[in-house]
Parts: C-alpha cells; sequence; structure tokens
C-alpha cells in the first residue's frame, strides 16, 4: 500500500504508476482530511503455510454430510483467507469428483 512514507528505490513498478498518474508520494498526505492520509506499508507477496492437519468428520449442523478440519499456521502478515481461497482451487485441480 503506497503511502507517504513508501521508500520507492526498490519498487520500480510503484515508481512507473505513480509517473502514469501524475502522482508524487507526497500527494498521501492530506493535512486537510487526516483520516484519507497513509504512511504506506508492504506486505509478502508469499509465506509460508505449514498444514498441522487435515481431517475429514461429519457435521454436527449438516446432517449426512462431512466437514473439512484445516489446522494451519501463516507467517506474520498472511491472510487466512486468501492461504484458503488458494488450498481449495488446488485441491480441485488433483481431486475431480464423479458427478
Amino acid at each position: 500500500m503506497i503511502g507517504y512514507e513508501t521508500d520507492l528505490k526498490n519498487q520500480k513498478i510503484f515508481g512507473e504508476v505513480l509517473e502514469e498518474e501524475n502522482l508524487k508520494i507526497e500527494d498521501f498526505r492530506v493535512d486537510e482530511i487526516p483520516w484519507l492520509t497513509m504512511k504506506g506499508s508492504f506486505r509478502n507477496a508469499y509465506g509460508k503455510v505449514k498444514v498441522n492437519e487435515i481431517k475429514i468428520e461429519k457435521d454436527e449442523f449438516y446432517n449426512g454430510k462431512n466437514k473439512l478440519i484445516v489446522d494451519f499456521n501463516l507467517e506474520k502478515g498472511n491472510y487466512a483467507n486468501v492461504f484458503l481461497e488458494n488450498f481449495f482451487d488446488l485441491k480441485r485441480e488433483y481431486y475431480k469428483p464423479d458427478l
């Protein structure tokens, strides 16, 4: 997330986008509207995931259905929902149930 304290030294793409949009880093500091002012931050695009356990159990809410329980740990700054979305897409590639 670009903000007024973002260091663009090693961020070529961000610099190019700002130039194309005719923006400067200082434009992200809005003294008149301080709640819209952003310092900026970075997150890793990739992170290590440790999957501790995967198990299938009977679902206590939906009779006759099963549920999947995935116990995992992520590095700080990674989002669980992003991991789970990709986990299930990956599993779908390898598991094609007979319909």
